[in-house]
């Protein structure tokens, strides 16, 4: 069987390897903040382990304070993916906010997210903001 969430191959978005997950800046940041964890076994989110959901729950609470201190959604969904675990973070934006000279608008704020939709940015740039949501990031998780 492929798996996409067993091959993931974006190391530059990771932000911290934990005991059970990967935590990553998720590489399409139309979403500004967006996040993806990883379960490192693969395994069904109906498979977790306690330990596994508890590390998954202090690791979402790391992330989501970083996003809601600095950027300020107006709210955050949740995207679970079934197959191998998988967590998304998706924050939403009523108004722009701009990051590093980046502008971040939602255009479907109000609607669910648009997971498909790319981040329409040039690549030296996304690999920058990239980078800085990265370093970011990290320091929220110097003690998960």
């Amino acid at each position: 069987m492929n798996c996409s969430a067993c091959a993931i191959t974006f190391p530059e978005a990771k932000i911290k390897s934990l005991q059970h997950w990967d935590v990553y800046v998720h590489p399409n940041q139309t979403y500004l903040g967006r996040g993806l964890f990883v379960l490192k076994r693969h395994a069904a989110l109906k498979e977790l382990t306690k330990d596994e959901r508890d590390e998954l729950a202090k690791a979402q609470e790391a992330f989501l304070t970083l996003v809601n201190r600095d950027f300020k959604p107006e709210t955050v969904e949740h995207h679970d993916h079934d197959i191998h675990a998988q967590h998304e973070v998706v924050p939403r934006y009523k108004s722009f906010r701009i990051i590093n000279g980046a502008e971040f608008t939602d255009e479907h704020f109000g609607k669910p997210a648009d997971l498909a939709h790319e981040w329409n940015i040039e690549g030296s740039a996304k690999s920058f903001l990239i980078r800085m949501l990265v370093m970011r990031f990290r320091q929220s998780f110097l003690n998960v």
